[in-house]
């Protein structure tokens, strides 16, 4: 047989000795097995039933959670006067520092900190590490 002839029955795959034909043949022998129906098989479909259950209950109630916390939010917004809305709460300042470090090279830093109507200076916190 020629190596143009082994391609030809490579190809087709009626030939017996085609792989697609092995293949197709190798897949209905597996269709024809019965499913598995032993123990560990169900106890393992069982603990991947039970997981799935508790994902989707953890979900569930991270989401309740939320819309709950987003109501009680809505109503508090909502039960506020029209002064109450516009009254600031507090400023934010941001610095962006610009200067050369002992080496020449630039230096960059941005800092942000809060400050009530009081003049109380928040936390000081730094944008890039």
């Amino acid at each position: 047989m020629t190596a143009y002839e082994r391609k030809l029955t490579a190809i087709d795959t009626a030939s017996s000795e085609s792989p697609y034909r092995e293949t197709i043949e190798s897949i209905k022998r597996e269709k024809q097995k019965p499913a598995p129906t032993d123990s560990t098989a169900s106890a393992l479909n069982q603990n991947w039933m039970k997981t799935l259950m508790m994902m989707r209950d953890k979900s569930l109630s991270e989401y309740l959670r939320v819309i709950k916390r987003k109501d009680e939010l809505y109503l508090q917004l909502n039960s506020l006067t029209q002064t109450e809305k516009t009254k600031t709460v507090s400023y934010t300042v941001f610095l962006r520092c610009y200067g050369r470090n002992d080496f020449g090279d630039a230096v960059y830093g941005v800092y942000y900190f809060s400050i009530s109507p009081k003049r109380d200076i928040g936390k000081v916190e730094r944008l890039n590490n």
